[in-house]
C-alpha cells in the first residue's frame, strides 16, 4: 500500500488529508500529515481535523416542524500528524511514495529541505503552491524525474490549525511538466485514480497543456487575490465592485508575458475562467486576504510579483501587476508596524 504524506496543515493540506484518510479506510493508501509546529501536531492528534463542507444545501425540520436550510455538513476525522520527522520516518517503516507539498510558496524550500529524505527513490513530490517557478524549485531538491505540479480550483478557508471550511469544488490538475519518467507517471496516475474515487474533478494532463493551465491559474490568482485583498471582500463581491476593464488589463499583461515565455494564452478564455472562478468561489476568502487577516506574509511575490519580474526581463511594461504587487506588499509592511 502506498504511503502519502501531506506537508502543511493549511487549508489545502487539511482538505487533501480529509480525502486521503477516507481512502485509507478503503485500504487504498496510508495517509500522514506534517505540521510546522509540535503544538499543531498534538492538537490534531488529540482532537482531530474538522471539515465544514458548505458546497451543498439540504432542507431539514426543527423540533417545531419549521423548515430550515442546513447549508453545511461537518466532519471530524483523524490523520496521524507529525512535526518531528524522525518519528514520522519510523511510522512510515520505509519511505513515502508521494509527498503533497501544500505549503506557502515562501515555505517551499524549507519544506523540501526537511522532507526530501522521506521520499522514496521512485517517489514523487507534488507542489500545490500558488504562482510559477515552484516546480523548478521542487526539481532542484528531488530531481526532475520526481517532481510534479498540481493546479487546483478548490475553494477552502482555514479557520485554525485543525479546522477548514470547504466553500466550493473545482478542478484539480496533476502533471509532470519537466521530464517523462515511468515511475513519476505511474505515481501521478495512482493519485489521479484514487482521488477520482472521492468524486473529485481530477485531471491528468501532458506537459504542454499543464504549463498552459499553470499560467491560466496564475492569471486567476493575479486578478482575484490582490483585488479582493485590497478592498477586503470575499471573492463574489469583486464583479460588483471592480470594473471589468481592470480584469481585462491585468489579463492582457499576463497574455503578453506568457507569450514571451513560450505559452500562448487566449485573453477571452482567461476572462471566462476568472468569471467562473469568482462565481464558483463567491463565498470564499482568497488565500492572500486570509494571510493579511492573520498577520502572515502573502504569496504576492509568486503571483503579480513574478509576472512583473518576468516582464522586466523581457522588456515589457505591466503597470497593473506592478501596482497591485506594491499595494499588497504595503499592506504586509503595515502589519509589521502595527503588530
Amino acid at each position: 500500500m502506498k504511503s502519502l504524506v501531506v506537508v502543511g496543515n493549511g487549508s489545502l493540506g487539511l482538505w487533501w488529508c480529509f480525502h486521503l484518510t477516507q481512502l485509507q479506510k478503503k485500504s487504498l493508501c496510508k495517509a500522514f500529515l506534517v505540521t510546522r509546529t509540535e503544538e499543531s501536531a498534538q492538537s490534531i492528534n488529540e482532537k482531530g481535523i474538522i471539515v465544514e463542507d458548505k458546497t451543498s444545501a439540504a432542507y431539514v425540520f426543527d423540533k417545531n416542524n419549521r423548515t430550515m436550510l442546513n447549508t453545511s455538513n461537518t466532519v471530524c476525522f483523524h490523520c496521524p500528524s507529525f512535526s518531528n520527522l524522525k518519528q514520522l520516518s519510523e511510522k512510515l517503516q520505509g519511505y513515502a511514495d508521494i509527498l503533497l507539498l501544500c505549503v506557502k510558496q515562501y515555505h517551499l524550500k524549507s519544506a523540501l529541505e526537511n522532507c526530501t529524505e522521506l521520499l522514496s527513490s521512485k517517489g514523487v513530490a507534488v507542489s500545490f503552491c500558488n504562482g510559477i517557478g515552484n516546480l523548478e524549485t521542487v526539481a532542484s531538491f528531488v530531481g526532475a524525474n520526481r517532481a510534479a505540479a498540481a493546479i487546483t480550483y478548490e475553494a477552502v478557508e482555514r479557520i485554525n490549525s485543525r479546522t477548514i471550511i470547504h466553500w466550493s469544488s473545482g478542478r484539480t490538475i496533476f502533471a509532470d511538466t519537466l521530464t517523462y519518467s515511468p515511475e513519476l507517471n505511474a505515481n501521478l496516475q495512482f493519485l489521479h485514480d484514487i482521488l477520482k474515487q472521492q468524486n473529485l474533478p481530477i485531471e491528468l494532463l501532458n506537459s504542454v497543456d499543464a504549463r498552459k493551465e499553470m499560467w491560466k491559474k496564475l492569471a486567476v490568482n493575479c486578478v482575484i487575490n490582490p483585488l479582493a485583498t485590497i478592498i477586503r471582500v470575499r471573492n463574489g463581491l469583486l464583479s460588483d465592485r471592480i470594473p471589468e476593464s481592470l480584469f481585462e488589463g491585468i489579463c492582457w499583461e499576463i497574455v503578453r508575458t506568457a507569450e514571451r515565455s513560450g505559452i500562448i494564452l487566449d485573453h477571452s478564455d482567461l476572462m471566462v475562467q476568472i468569471s467562473e472562478t469568482i462565481k464558483n468561489s463567491s463565498r470564499n476568502i482568497c488565500s492572500t486576504l486570509q494571510d493579511i487577516q492573520n498577520g502572515r506574509p502573502t504569496e504576492i511575490e509568486a503571483l503579480n510579483g513574478a509576472v512583473a519580474h518576468l516582464a522586466r526581463k523581457y522588456g515589457l511594461s505591466v503597470p497593473y501587476c506592478e501596482t497591485l504587487f506594491h499595494l499588497v506588499k504595503a499592506m504586509e509592511a503595515r502589519q509589521d508596524t502595527t503588530a
